[in-house]
């Protein structure tokens, strides 16, 4: 093989190592970008049909939020905290069942004063298990100092006119359900 032959096979080679190298390095970064595409879409597709599966099996009412509000009260008034929980949406449930086993707590839902509607719309962007939202308040008066435990923490009512919020959700399944 002549001189010139074996310096076209060497220029050949010192030039496709790094390309090679490259294209390795390349298609090894496209194929780690496509694996971490799918696994995301993988991630919400599972969270979806999660929040799906539970909404279908949930209860609530599919017109008012008030009436699963009621149905709710209601299984809390015949001692059912587990259905009373199937009112709750599924991310708040376990919340929700710690705070009901205070018999005071129970208490204070089954005699909650009238609620009203303070804002109704969409729900936030990252919410992809809720369809639409609304957001109720209610007015309460405590005529003589009170020790309340709320959330998991105690607290001291003093007398006067307090107000308070509960939020609902409309799950994938079309239910209101209760947010804790």
């Amino acid at each position: 093989m002549s001189k010139r032959k074996k310096l076209i096979i060497t220029i050949i080679i010192i030039i496709s190592i790094p390309l090679l190298l490259y294209l390795i390095a390349a298609l090894k970064f496209i194929g780690g970008e496509l694996y971490y595409a799918y696994k995301v879409k993988k991630f919400f597709h599972d969270r979806k049909e999660f929040y799906l599966n539970d909404a279908k099996q949930s209860l609530g009412d599919k017109d008012d939020p008030l009436k699963t509000y009621e149905q709710f009260r209601q299984a809390l008034k015949q001692n059912n905290i587990d259905l009373a929980l199937q009112y709750v949406f599924v991310t708040d449930r376990e919340k929700m069942r710690k705070a009901l086993e205070n018999p005071e707590v129970r208490q204070n839902y089954i005699n909650m004063p009238k609620l009203k509607l303070e804002s109704k719309g969409p729900c936030s962007v990252e919410a992809f298990a809720c369809l639409e939202s609304s957001l109720y308040y209610y007015e309460s008066e405590v005529t003589e100092t009170k020790e309340i435990e709320a959330f998991g923490r105690k607290f001291t009512l003093q007398p006067g006119k307090y107000n308070g919020t509960i939020r609902f959700v409309k799950n994938l399944a079309g239910k209101w359900q209760i947010e804790y």
